[in-house]
């Protein structure tokens, strides 16, 4: 009487938060180029959300390097986060909260 159901599949992301800011937060705000948005350290990677985003897997990563951001006189409150790949683009996340 019914003809045969088609299947559905169901395609999903699985998402493990393993980084919990000093804030409860599963992201980091910081600026890439001019832009300010949120980089979250994922399982295999790095995403940065907003303008332009950026994606960078651990696998691509040869060298990473924490700089302090010199300021005016006293001790900074930021510090820059730099990532190399191995294909020789830097990524640099800046005015990260210590």
């Amino acid at each position: 009487i019914y003809a045969d159901k088609p299947k559905l599949m169901v395609i999903y992301t699985r998402v493990i938060v393993l980084f919990r800011s000093h804030t409860g937060l599963s992201c980091i705000t910081c600026s890439y180029k001019a832009g300010s948005g949120m980089l979250y350290p994922l399982e295999r990677g790095f995403i940065f959300v907003h303008k332009p985003p950026v994606h960078v897997r651990f696998d691509e990563i040869s060298s990473v390097n924490f700089a302090r951001v010199a300021g005016g006189g006293g001790t900074s409150r930021s510090f820059d986060f730099e990532v190399e790949t191995k294909s020789g683009t830097t990524y640099v996340f800046s005015s990260i909260e210590k």
